[in-house]
């Protein structure tokens, strides 16, 4: 299950939590889909989060911003709400 708690498409954020770790193959698949102009493997990045979060990302609100940059890739960022986790990503 995931859930999102909002999602602007102006700003190119979106926050959402995952029920469970199970979770991030469909999260993944849901951040393609919005942002299909950007090569992101959004699979690979949350299973790394998952990774080094103690406790995994499950029941952690999620936030995702996409940064455009004028004649330069897109700079993503992933920041997790109760941890010191970021990552940045250029797309």
């Amino acid at each position: 299950m995931v859930k999102i708690y909002s999602y602007d498409e102006n700003e190119a954020s979106i926050v959402m939590e995952l029920g469970s770790n199970e979770g991030i193959k469909l999260a993944s698949s849901i951040l393609s889909k919005i942002n299909e102009d950007l090569y992101v493997d959004w699979e690979y990045v949350l299973e790394e989060i998952n990774e080094k979060v103690e406790d995994g990302i499950a029941r952690k609100k999620i936030h995702i911003s996409v940064i455009p940059r004028k004649d330069k890739d897109s700079i993503v960022i992933v920041s997790l709400q109760q941890a010191d986790v970021l990552a940045i990503i250029p797309s």
